[in-house]
């Protein structure tokens, strides 16, 4: 399976690099300095990181290794990107490739969980944006306008997610799908046990 997704990667690299051309990637490779790229590379580094250690708090007893997690989080990230599934995709590829050092029953809430709480954040720094540019722009400023009602969305979004969370829908939703099959009883015993957790976070 490796093999073939390594395969299948390099295909994808080879044919866009094939499709753009070998002169507009030299041309912006020889423009861009060492420490061009250091500006660049060093703080998604870091957010990553610090995203990585977040993570770790969400399993409810011991966590894969740092750069087991690591590694996880830049594919999951990755897929997420240059994929048509928005961020949902890559968020199952992290259960996946931790699989070998965490049981599903515990990496898939945890994959919930880090993704809820980076949303809250992401909720928080909208709203000391909307404070800072309120302070410093004009109350009738189009951008304020349009952040302020980002972050109604915002808000709106992050506590639908927590409440399907903590009502359980999505572990609901999937123990019903599995109730036409007996050999499922496994299965809907894993969802159950992921339900419960994600609410007791």
């Amino acid at each position: 399976m490796k093999l073939v997704l390594s395969v299948l990667g390099l295909a994808v690299i080879a044919w866009s690099i094939h499709r753009i051309g070998w002169s507009p990637i030299v041309e912006a490779l020889a423009r861009l300095t060492w420490w061009q790229l250091v500006l660049v590379c060093l703080p998604y580094a870091a957010i990553m990181a610090v995203d990585t250690l977040g993570w770790r708090f969400a399993f409810p007893g011991e966590a894969a290794p740092f750069w087991r997690l690591f590694g996880a989080r830049l594919a999951g990230e990755a897929l997420n990107l240059v994929t048509a599934v928005g961020s949902v995709g890559g968020e199952a590829v992290k259960a996946w490739l931790i699989r070998r050092d965490v049981a599903y029953e515990d990496s898939v809430p945890s994959v919930v969980i880090a993704k809820t709480t980076i949303t809250i954040a992401q909720a928080l720094f909208l709203l000391i944006g909307v404070g800072l540019a309120w302070a410093w722009l004009a109350t009738d400023s189009r951008v304020l306008a349009a952040m302020l009602w980002l972050l109604v969305v915002e808000v709106v979004a992050v506590a639908g997610f927590v409440a399907v969370q903590v009502v359980g829908v999505v572990g609901r939703a999937y123990a019903v799908s599995l109730s036409a099959w007996p050999a499922a009883s496994a299965r809907r015993h894993r969802s159950a046990s992921s339900s419960r957790m994600a609410k007791r976070y």
